[in-house]
């Protein structure tokens, strides 16, 4: 999936309009464990051919994840095509961002709604808004609607005012993915106002202890600052005269001033760079860290430096994506192909149909041209005892769990579980079923395994 181009709502998600984009994560047995989603897609200039009729698209939503496995199917009229295989190539390096957006209580800033950069900043990295028929990632203010597809607001167009970082560090197989967005009052002023590399919207410890460590809890607050350290993006308003945005030098600390009008648009990308590089700017105005941010460019010893840099923080990142279950070594579903090769065609005939409150699997095409209802996958399966040595449980399509093995969906539920693992207790994603009868184990807050975004 490669960035590129401008974002925009190229493709229309109706099955009478050309079709919408399905896309299935699988990290764990069973369908209680599989996501569905449908998300914007744009179309990759200089690739359709009317003669061949076919257009390679990319896809940027943000719960794609290092050591993740995926498929896409594209359903329309006639039915879904057959689905692909893929995941994020292993020679691009992914780093986690937290967001942070201050709120001021100054009238000169607006009211709230108009401050809050989350949506914002969220669409910047990571290009969503998506919905699945597991999740509902989408911010609390972006307002999701009931149908396809998604209406994207002026407010966060994620191009707007900055460049993506993601568009931007691509030449280096850099990305960033947020893992996490907050919104925290604006702090006093600093001691030392709009003084360059002093903090004005809180340090990074303290934007940890302070605000991030009431908010979720001491054992996520471990999680993502004791052992992964994210780059922390800060927007607030310092309103400085002297600089649009800076980094701060031994913390992995961004600050956004979002009192300027009309910031360069590499500015984020840019303070980024300090961060990996550290201080000083380049003499080529074409380069990303020349001193008047009007260059994008990186040469390969740069790139070469911020791989290097980049790599330990990666590595960190997939940790944290298996401690919080979204990634297993033992996925069950990864797709049998070398590395070099082109994944594997899987096919993905059916989909959940209700016509008339009858539920069924069967073509998509046949459900619309019935006057049926496209519906989630989940909402055409039932629960299913998959094992009884250890017990587990599994949601499976309607008609494919043996009378005796079905069970009360409840036990299917996917709980966080908080097991003993080496050095104190690990939190895995398991049935309610598995949880409950696994020696010692208990049902946690469910933030403690999925605390993303």
């Amino acid at each position: 999936m490669s960035a590129g181009g401008v974002y925009s709502h190229q493709y229309s998600n109706s099955a009478f309009a050309g079709g919408f984009l399905r896309t299935f994560e699988f990290w764990d047995q069973g369908l209680t464990a599989v996501d569905d989603w449908q998300t914007p897609i744009r179309g990759i200039t200089g690739y359709q051919s009317s003669s061949q009729g076919w257009l390679n698209w990319a896809v940027r939503a943000g719960n794609f994840v290092p050591g993740g496995v995926y498929a896409t199917t594209l359903a329309n009229g006639t039915g879904p095509s057959p689905s692909t295989w893929f995941k994020l190539a292993d020679d691009v390096i992914v780093l986690p961002v937290i967001v942070v957006s201050r709120i001021s209580s100054a009238p000169a800033w607006g009211p709230e709604s108009a401050q809050d950069y989350r949506t914002r900043a969220l669409a910047l990295f990571d290009f969503i808004p998506f919905q699945g028929s597991r999740t509902s990632n989408w911010p609390a203010d972006w307002n999701p609607p009931s149908s396809h597809p998604w209406n994207k607001t002026a407010a966060a167009d994620p191009v707007g005012t900055f460049d993506p970082p993601d568009d931007i560090w691509e030449q280096c197989g850099i990305q960033f993915q947020v893992i996490r967005a907050f919104k925290f009052p604006q702090p006093a002023p600093p001691t030392l106002p709009c003084q360059v590399a002093s903090p004005q919207l809180k340090s990074y410890g303290e934007i940890g202890l302070e605000d991030i460590r009431p908010a979720v809890g001491e054992s996520e607050y471990s999680l993502i600052f004791d052992q992964l350290h994210p780059l922390v993006v800060s927007f607030g308003y310092a309103n400085c005269s002297n600089w649009y945005g800076q980094y701060i030098p031994g913390q992995n600390l961004v600050e956004i001033d979002l009192a300027d009008a009309a910031p360069p648009r590499v500015l984020i990308a840019h303070e980024l760079g300090h961060i990996i590089f550290g201080a000083g700017h380049d003499g080529d105005p074409n380069n990303l860290m020349v001193g008047t941010l009007t260059g994008q460019a990186l040469r390969p010893v740069q790139c070469e430096q911020a791989r290097d840099w980049a790599r330990g923080l990666s590595a960190g990142f997939r940790d944290f994506n298996e401690k919080i279950g979204r990634i297993r070594p033992e996925n069950p579903y990864t797709p049998l192909y070398a590395s070099f090769e082109d994944p594997s065609i899987i096919s993905w005939d059916n989909t959940c149909c209700d016509v008339g409150g009858s539920k069924s699997w069967t073509n998509a095409g046949l459900c619309i041209s019935s006057g049926g209802d496209i519906l989630p996958d989940w909402k055409c399966t039932e629960c299913c005892q998959i094992s009884s040595s250890p017990p587990d449980a599994a949601f499976r399509p309607l008609g494919d769990c043996p009378a005796p093995q079905v069970l009360s969906a409840d036990k299917c539920d996917t709980v966080c579980c908080q097991v003993e693992g080496r050095g104190g207790p690990a939190y895995v994603k398991k049935s309610r079923l598995a949880c409950d009868t696994t020696p010692g184990a208990e049902v946690a807050p469910s933030y403690l395994c999925g605390g993303v975004r």
